[in-house]
This record gives C-alpha cells, structure tokens and sequence, in this order.
C-alpha cells in the first residue's frame, strides 16, 4: 500500500517577499466543475489559455473541456507537483508511489499502474515540446504561468499519447518592462516523520529596456521520510520457517536472513533540485525569441510504501527502492505576427532524461523460489540455495536495478489566423526520440547467485547427464534439473537446449535491455467557422507518419545475450511500423 507524502502533516509556517501583490485568494478555474472553486473565492475572472495554438484565447470562448490554474491560483491553493493539482481536477488522475515514477490520467483512461515499459494515454507537454514518457515528468510548480488539463482526445493538435488528454504546464517568460523577484521558504512537520524544507525563489532582470531580460528560478526541497522499515526476516523464512540442524541436506545449519543492515526509521525522504533559466529577446514590436533551460534532479531513498500486515507506515525490506532522475530541456522559441491576423511560431527543443531506480526484490525472488521444490520438465533458474545445498536454504536476498535513457529532438512550425468569420492553424511537426535501458536482478545472499545450484545447473558441463536426485515427501528432487526424466526413479538425464555456453560468474539471474528509436512527421490543421456569435463549426485534419525501430535484449545464465523477448514465442526483436490517420 501507499500514502501521500503528506500523511499527518502537522504543522506548515511559511515566509515570501514579493516586489508585486496579487490577489489574496485564489483558485483553480475551468470549463467544468472546477470553475466553482473561481466563483467562490473571486468572483468571475477572465482565464486565457494557449491550448488552441492560437495565441491567448479567454476559457469563456471555449466549447471545449479544459480546467486551468494559473500563476496565483498554483501560489495560494499551495500547489507543487502532479499529485496536489491532481485533487483539485475531477477529471485528472495521479498514480504513483514517489516523485517522478508516476503517470497520470484523464477521463479515466488508463494504460497500465506500472510504469515499466508503458505508453502513457496522456501526454504531458513543457511549454512547446512533449515530454510524454512511461515514468510522467513531474515538473516542480515554482514560477509557473499556468497549468492546463485538456480532455481528450486531443489528437489533432497535440497527437501522440493524447487519447485520454494533454497536460500542459506553461512556464512564466522573461519580462522587459518590470524588475520582479521573489523568495519563498516553507517548513513542514509531521507526526510520525521527519521535518520537510521548501525553498524556492526567482528574479526577472530587463537588460534592456522594453527590448530584452533574463529571468532565473531555482528551487530546492527535501520531503522528510515516514515509512519505517523496521527489523525482521525475509519473507521466506515467514512462511517455511527457519531451516535446522535436523532438515535432509542441512549442510552445517542456517543463519537467519534479517534486514539490519538498512532497517531505519523514516527511510523514504527525496531530494528535489532544479531550475530555469530564460532570456527573452524582443526583436521588434511583432517578433520575439525565447531562448531557454530548464532542469530537475530527483533524489528518493525509497517509495512512499508499507506493509499493512507489519504494522501502520512500517515494512520490512532488504533493500532500498531507490530513484535517481535528472532531466534537462533546451528550447528555442521564435514568434511573431505576420499580419493583424496571421501569426508564426517556431518551436525548437531538445530533451534529455537519465533516470534509475532500485527495487527490493527479495520476495519476487522467494515467490519464484517456490518452484524449485517441485520438478520443472527442462531447467530451473529458481534454485538459488548455495550449490548442493538443500533445498529448504532458498532463501534469497535480492534487488533489481534499471538504469534508463531517453531522449527527443522535436520541432513544430505553426501558422494561426483568427478572424471575424474563421478561424484556423496548419502546422507540420517532426520529432526524434530515443529510449535505452538495462534492468539486472541479482539475487546478493548466500554466497550470490554466483554460488547458487541455478546457477551450477547453467554451467555444469553437459557431458555430465547423469544427475543424483534425492527423495523428500511424495516428491523427487533434482539439484541440477536439467533435462527431462528418461531413466530409473532416481536419475535425470541432462538434455541440452543446443546453447550450451557456460555464462561468466554473476549475481544476475535475469538481464534485458532495450534500444528504441521512433521518427514522427506530423502535418496537421483545424478550423473553426462561426456561423452566428452562439453557433460554430469545428473541423481538422490529421496526417500522421510515423517509424519505431526496437530491439530487446536478453539474458539468463545459461545463454550469452541475444535478442529475445521475455514472452517465448513472441517476435519482438525488431520491428518497423508505417501508420498514416
């Protein structure tokens, strides 16, 4: 199960200085139910938005559903992250268990909880460019202009991974009219955990009057841990018990698998820093460029996870589930208005995230473990007791690590014309995107997977295809499991499955990776024909080419890598795919 970071949240102080005041109450206001938030606390207020592409157009204009929060409604609703905006949009949904491994959906329409290997079903766009991935980019609210949930579908404007909608967060530009700063500090308690810091600030310099200005961010918080993981003994020895002197095969007895090594109170603290930096240049009264950086660090100790069945915010694990996340976003933005009426926008960005995550495993592994005690028709990778060892000695300690890669280059021209009967955009859109990872689980006790009898069944040569058995119960069991039985009760004889490459010694017990390249045109338009002041028409036309290149890779003891896909009989090794809609 999990909890909010916040749980039991105590105590909250605050100090800000700020060169402009705003309002003093705000809120989130939209086209749907959010819009009663607005009326309550200020009253009818004009929100415009960009999510048409065709420059600023005020909510009340709209037919369709978007909520928004802007600048102030983000400052005093005390929003920060994807979780805290979620519960004030009815039609938004948050899923995750720490800061930057969740995923978000719209209109409920989910793809998968698990964010490993998964397209999302709603897109999450940074200013101009779409930064969709499987693990959502939780972008810290601090100087943020707006924050606008489009349901979807949203296929035209906004494409891939739109089917359920498109959130986007609209970062606040360089101003060259004004000096603007800001500091804000936050502390908060919590009863049963650790104290969490808040610190962020910003400053907008003009460089030159009316002409050009920088504008810098940066922010850094630490959110104070509140799950114990408390001492205990793996999930193995729970449910078997503990292995004596007494047992068949004991081989001098069996130490129990405890976790004092990391039990600590309050395990789950994270770490996030990042910042902007923005220059903005007025290149005459229709024309501007944007030229800007944005980056973020996150740094967890573990998710924000318990056992219920260990006791309230408390577990047992033997390692820590660990995240490490660093993103970077270079972004070039050119706009200006051709005519009263007709407008251009360049948009050029480059994105960049290495991410890596830690997972305790040790009752994965001891569920998998299981299957060493019955006979399996041709191998057994599960049996990780020491090499000989009874079988009552599997008993594994282990973790699994994924260290990922992504990248995407993207690029949108756009033209936009409103005008008193129509109003339409065209626009062509190109992107790059790269995805590599490698995901090892190692099994770390006892000696390693290295020293274990799965292991020892991988290397043994195969010349030795007479296997010595001994009788338990109702049950035969074979410590090398490796072949089929064709002999006498007590025999096996070896088959092998034409591999037959001895791996190099290793605490991996299973290793994939994967290499994905996709290459997306797109050519898009809509247009919109206002019959009367009430009364419209709305059309658009997508075209869309699209190519993905795939490669899985594989590997268990017994084999070198290959390509492969872990569902046997499934062709996945290389694909190409051509989609036009």
């Amino acid at each position: 199960m999990s909890k909010s970071k916040d749980h039991n949240t105590a105590a909250f102080a605050g100090i800000s200085y700020r060169t402009t005041i705003g309002a003093a109450v705000a809120a989130a206001v939209g086209t749907g139910p959010g819009a009663a938030l607005a009326q309550e606390s200020r009253g009818i207020e004009e929100i415009t938005v960009t999510a048409t592409k065709r420059g600023a157009v005020s909510m009340m204009d709209l037919a369709g559903s978007i909520q928004a929060f802007d600048t102030e409604a983000i400052r005093n609703q005390g929003l920060t992250d994807m979780e805290s905006y979620t519960k004030l949009t009815p039609s938004l949904t948050y899923f995750g268990n720490q800061t930057g491994q969740g995923k978000v959906f719209i209109r409920g329409i989910a793809d998968a909880p698990d964010t490993f290997i998964v397209a999302q079903s709603s897109a999450v766009y940074l200013d101009e460019q779409p930064v969709t991935q499987s693990a959502a980019v939780d972008v810290r609210l601090v100087d943020i202009e707006r924050v606008e949930v489009l349901s979807g579908p949203q296929g035209t404007l906004y494409g891939s991974s739109s089917q359920s909608g498109t959130l986007r967060l609209v970062t606040n530009k360089p101003d060259p009219t004004r000096f603007e700063a800001f500091a804000d500090a936050t502390v908060k308690g919590m009863s049963e955990g650790d104290n969490s810091f808040d610190i962020s600030g910003m400053v907008n310099i003009p460089l030159a009057e009316d002409t050009f200005a920088i504008r810098l961010v940066g922010f850094t918080v630490t959110e104070g841990g509140f799950i114990d993981n408390v001492l205990g003994i793996s999930g193995a020895e729970e449910y078997f018990g503990k292995c004596t002197a007494a047992d068949p095969g004991n081989a001098g007895g069996c130490a129990p698998e405890t976790n004092a090594s990391v039990a600590k109170d309050d395990w789950n603290e994270t770490t996030i820093t990042g910042g902007r930096v923005a220059a903005k240049w007025f290149i005459s009264d229709n024309w501007s460029a944007t030229l800007g950086l944005a980056t973020q660090s996150v740094d967890s100790d573990a998710e924000n996870t318990y056992d219920p069945t260990v006791g309230d915010l408390q577990l047992i694990a033997f390692n820590g589930d660990t995240f490490e996340d660093d993103w970077i976003q270079y972004a070039l933005t050119i706009e200006g208005n051709i005519t009263d009426n007709l407008s251009f926008t360049s948009a050029t960005a480059y994105f960049t995230r290495d991410s890596a995550y830690t997972q305790d495993t040790t009752d994965y592994a001891s569920y998998f473990g299981q299957w060493c005690y019955y006979f399996t028709a041709t191998y057994n990778i599960y049996c990780f007791q020491p090499a000989g060892a009874y079988y009552w000695y599997n008993n594994p300690v282990g973790y699994l690590v994924n260290d990922q890669e992504n990248t995407s280059l993207s690029q949108e021209f756009r033209l936009a014309y409103t005008g008193e009967k129509v109003d339409w955009v065209v626009g062509a859109f190109y992107e790059d995107r790269h995805e590599e990872w490698d995901f090892d689980t190692y099994v770390t006790n006892q000696g390693g997977y290295r020293n274990s009898q799965a292991f020892d069944n991988w290397t043994r040569p195969h010349s030795e295809f007479l296997r010595p058995t001994f009788y338990v119960g109702p049950y035969y069991f074979n410590n090398y499991d490796c072949g089929v039985y064709t002999g006498p009760v007590g025999y096996y004889y070896c088959i092998t499955d034409g591999w037959g490459v001895p791996a190099a010694p290793t605490d991996v017990w299973w290793f994939s990776a994967d290499d994905t390249d996709w290459e997306t045109l797109a050519i898009f338009g809509e247009a919109t024909f206002h019959m009367t002041d009430k009364w419209s028409i709305h059309g658009w036309w997508p075209l869309v080419r699209g190519r993905a290149v795939e490669a899985i890779l594989c590997r268990q003891p017994r084999r070198p890598t290959h390509t492969c896909d872990p569902e046997p009989g499934r062709r996945c090794d290389r694909q190409e795919r051509l989609s036009f809609a």
